[in-house]
């Protein structure tokens, strides 16, 4: 197996500090109003980057992450915590594409298959590009609410998404650290923790 996923790490890294200013939990519901919310939509070129802390079951550890996106397609590619890339992966004209050090290109429409049957840790791949902007996928079942302290939670797809801290960029509210978590039928937790830094082109 990878380095990647042999280095076990506690789930719950230190956050980074961001260059720009957060917005603190209790203020976040005020971030999102309509107008906002419209815009976040219609975003469709940005550059994320950060690090990932998964666990699952008896699996877990931790990986840097570049996420690019234009229009509908994206890229994603996986750092292990020694900065040689681990993974590549990419959305093109309806199809993902996974590559891998020493193995070839594998197609599949079922990414998080192909994620998990290569990685041997599942994420929500197909939904993040709505998720890491603190939005719902449009057209599909979900919920969103706030927490005692503020956070902003959404609920969709059997996922629970809470974004404990926001960043505001170009005008726009965007999650600078959240957590997803899935109960699988199976009765296994899934956790993944991110931490983003953004840019907007």
């Amino acid at each position: 197996m990878h380095v990647l996923f042999l280095l076990i790490s506690v789930f719950f890294f230190s956050i980074m500090g961001c260059h720009r200013p957060v917005q603190q939990a209790s203020m976040q519901q005020g971030l999102y109003n309509s107008a906002r919310t419209q815009k976040l939509s219609q975003l469709s070129h940005f550059r994320v980057s950060g690090k990932v802390a998964f666990r699952q079951g008896d699996t877990g550890g931790q990986a840097k992450f570049i996420w690019k996106q234009t229009g509908k397609d994206f890229t994603l590619q996986l750092f292990n915590p020694f900065g040689g890339e681990e993974a590549h992966l990419a959305f093109h004209h309806g199809q993902y594409q996974l590559s891998l050090p020493n193995k070839g290109i594998q197609h599949s429409q079922s990414i998080e298959l192909l994620f998990k049957e290569n990685l041997g840790w599942s994420a929500p791949i197909a939904h993040l590009s709505y998720w890491i902007r603190g939005i719902p996928l449009p057209k599909l079942p979900s919920k969103i609410q706030y927490d005692f302290d503020g956070n902003r939670i959404l609920t969709q797809d059997d996922w629970k998404i809470t974004y404990s801290r926001v960043e505001t960029v170009n005008t726009l509210p965007l999650p600078s650290s959240m957590l997803l978590e899935q109960q699988t039928k199976a009765n296994e937790l899934i956790r993944l923790k991110m931490v983003l830094h953004w840019s907007l082109e």
